[in-house]
């Protein structure tokens, strides 16, 4: 039998992290930024015109996703330095 080396410290084994505002605007931020990232990769490797043209329809569409991640990204900044 192997030993415990670590054990939770609450028995909500981690769910609390949810309640964590911070924590699930870096959540939206990431999947956004995966959205932003996957589409860039696609437009950049794909020679389909069909694919392309649609793809440059969802960038026009991305911006305002990034502008929102981007504003809570430099609020998240501003929080941590006057945390400290």
């Amino acid at each position: 039998m192997q030993p415990v080396i670590s054990h939770w410290a609450n028995g909500s084994r981690g769910l609390d992290v949810l309640l964590n505002p911070w924590v699930v605007i870096f959540g939206i931020a990431v999947v956004f930024l995966a959205r932003i990232l996957g589409t860039l990769y696609i437009n950049n490797n794909v020679n389909d015109d069909t694919i392309r043209t649609r793809v440059r329809k969802q960038l026009l569409v991305i911006p305002s996703y990034s502008c929102s991640s981007s504003t809570f990204s430099s609020l998240l900044l501003c929080s941590a330095r006057a945390m400290r």
